[in-house]
């Protein structure tokens, strides 16, 4: 827990506080502990290492952690041999059959955590993702060597987690989500990487800001901060086309986050429709869905009614095949909060 890390020899009936060390108290993305098979007194804690204690909780040492990989966040430990050991961490996993005197690489697993995928419109064509801590990657759908081999990979420049945009005019020119709600453009043909906005003080970013090119105009590129963002000259000049989205106001984002309010909120999801001009959804971390129908000229508030805190507007996408059909993914992103999906097919215009 955040207050410190306890421990109960009664099944719960009562708690002593057993260290207060700070590499291993509560963090919602990690906090998770496991226990020897065969000593009680043995016991692991994920966090961006692997801590070890043998004295029952009171001290911690780092037990496993890079070049091994990073984020542990899984264990499984051998009920019968506690020397073997998997960690599951955010690059794929860890084996161990000493007991942690060696491990395996993480290498040695076609593993990764993908968050979005994206397609350009060469031939053969490529296929972009970003992956957890593991930075973007691109790769041809086809070889010249009758496989997908190492060579047919590479980078192309953007966050671990972001949004890739291949240019559908350009397809040697990629736009990726950047560090901290920047937006960067690599230049396949010449390996060059150009920071294409940085959003100071005045925008706000979700951890993932949605960017994606107009289905209609491939000069065309959204980007969502607290406002909807539009480029039509490659990234040289911003133009705001909605208000605040969030409701939020036009307050600014501390330099310094505290940790004990909630983040300011911003755009997670755009989705442009495929089959009429003008209409643009966006979802927001604080439950919003706006629309609109116009290219950005006037927004509807058209949220599901319902929606609570922890939940978050995943992600929206409008139908391929109906102009009045979007597709809402709701849940919490670290918390242990149902998912679900949610449907309209009257674009909103009861609300």
């Amino acid at each position: 827990m955040e207050q410190g890390f306890f421990r109960s020899d009664d099944g719960g009936a009562t708690w002593q506080q057993s260290t207060k060390d700070p590499r291993v108290t509560g963090n919602e993305y990690f906090s998770r502990v496991f226990v020897d098979t065969r000593n009680p007194d043995i016991l692991y804690v994920a966090q961006t290492s692997m801590y070890r204690s043998t004295d029952g909780g009171k001290t911690f040492e780092a037990f496993a952690g890079a070049p091994s990989g990073d984020d542990f966040h899984l264990a499984w430990i051998d009920r019968r041999d506690p020397g073997r050991m998997i960690f599951g961490v955010d690059q794929g996993a860890i084996v161990t059959v000493n007991g942690g005197k060696t491990w395996s690489s993480w290498y040695n697993q076609p593993t990764g955590q993908f968050y979005h995928v994206s397609t350009d419109n060469l031939f053969p064509y490529r296929v972009y993702a970003a992956q957890q801590d593991s930075g973007t990657a691109a790769v041809l759908s086809r070889s010249d060597y009758g496989e997908i081999l190492l060579q047919d990979w590479y980078s192309t420049g953007g966050f671990e987690y972001a949004f890739i945009s291949p240019d559908p005019a350009h397809p040697n020119l990629v736009y990726s989500g950047g560090w901290y709600g920047t937006v960067v453009r690599r230049d396949e043909s010449t390996g060059q990487i150009a920071t294409l906005f940085e959003r100071g003080k005045k925008y706000r970013a979700s951890e993932m800001p949605p960017l994606v090119f107009s289905p209609q105009d491939a000069s065309t590129l959204y980007l969502g901060m607290q406002f909807v963002l539009k480029t039509v000259d490659g990234g040289q000049s911003w133009r705001e086309i909605s208000p605040d989205l969030t409701g939020y106001g036009e307050q600014e984002e501390p330099e310094k986050p505290d940790p004990d309010k909630p983040r300011p909120p911003a755009i997670t999801a755009l989705s442009p429709s495929t089959v009429r001009s003008g209409v643009i959804w966006a979802g927001t971390r604080n439950r919003l869905v706006q629309l609109t129908r116009d290219g950005g000229k006037n927004w509807q508030d058209v949220s599901p009614a319902g929606l609570t805190e922890p939940a978050e507007i995943l992600y929206v996408e409008a139908s391929r095949h109906d102009p009045a059909t979007a597709y809402l993914t709701v849940g919490g992103r670290r918390e242990s909060t149902p998912p679900s999906v949610l449907r309209t097919d009257d674009l909103a215009e009861d609300r």
